[in-house]
């Protein structure tokens, strides 16, 4: 039983890891980049979760406390370099009017 679910899960994981490269390459803005990234890093975490527990390791629950930490690291780095870009008025927040 758990081997199924473990199984039906890593599908499900799978398919939305295609969603969010889909989302990832197709942008059009960077912050809907930064929120595929982001989310790819939380689907990275739950595939070594299912890792975890389909090996009976918990080595691999380290690794992804690891992956967290770099993950909101790095969105916290894109966070404060899209604050930095000059507005050149094409923005989502333009697009409102």
């Amino acid at each position: 039983m758990i081997e199924t679910s473990l199984f039906i899960a890593a599908i499900l994981m799978g398919v939305g890891a295609f969603c969010g490269i889909i989302r990832l390459m197709s942008g059009p803005y960077l912050t809907d980049r930064v929120v595929s990234l982001d989310y790819l890093t939380f689907v990275a975490i739950g595939a070594m979760g299912l890792f975890s527990v389909y090996f009976s390791e918990a080595l691999y629950l380290d690794i992804a406390i690891t992956v967290a930490l770099l993950g909101f690291l790095a969105t916290i780095a894109f966070a404060r370099y899209a604050e930095n870009l000059p507005k050149t008025g094409k923005d989502e927040e333009d697009m409102d009017d």
